[in-house]
């Protein structure tokens, strides 16, 4: 009955529980307090040593989310002559994930933002939107005046690519 009265009034519906955890995978700093040890997720990149595939969680499974709740962070590049900054997002049925390798963590979707220039002072902002029954993600290069939003959209409920 709940869906054939979304269907008629979408608007009706103002939030919903997150029926997964999504995440984006990411690199940060490597601090062997934090990451332990182990070096098979540890890179070095012009800027030190970066631990990879780090879950960045946007939602957590069980979470009320908003209808139209955005996030906004941004991306440094690792390296100064990157041409593109690949993007990876993820979703599992756990509500703790740490990294995107982790046993049931399942890649959703993936994607680039072209870069232009040089340098590592070079920032890609995002924007995570939370719909309907989708997830959009939009990601562009800061400070580059004609760049435009790269958008991917991904089945909010199911964790699938649309």
């Amino acid at each position: 009955k709940g869906a054939v009265i979304f269907g008629h009034n979408p608007r009706i519906v103002t939030s919903r529980v997150a029926r997964l955890t999504y995440a984006h995978g990411a690199s940060v700093p490597y601090d062997p307090v934090k990451h332990g040890k182990s070096r098979e997720r540890v890179f070095i990149c012009e800027k030190g040593k970066y631990q990879n595939n780090v879950a960045k969680i946007w939602v957590k499974r069980g979470e009320v989310i908003e209808i139209g709740h955005m996030k906004e962070f941004s991306l440094n590049v690792s390296s100064s002559k990157l041409t593109s900054m690949n993007h990876e997002v993820y979703s599992s049925e756990k509500t703790e994930i740490q990294y995107t390798d982790e046993e049931g963590v399942n890649l959703i979707g993936s994607w680039k933002t072209p870069l232009q220039g040089t340098g590592l002072d070079r920032y890609v902002d995002i924007r995570i939107f939370f719909g309907e029954t989708e997830l959009s993600m939009q990601t562009k290069q800061r400070g580059i005046e004609d760049a435009k939003w790269e958008t991917q959209t991904f089945d909010f409920l199911s964790g699938k690519k649309e």
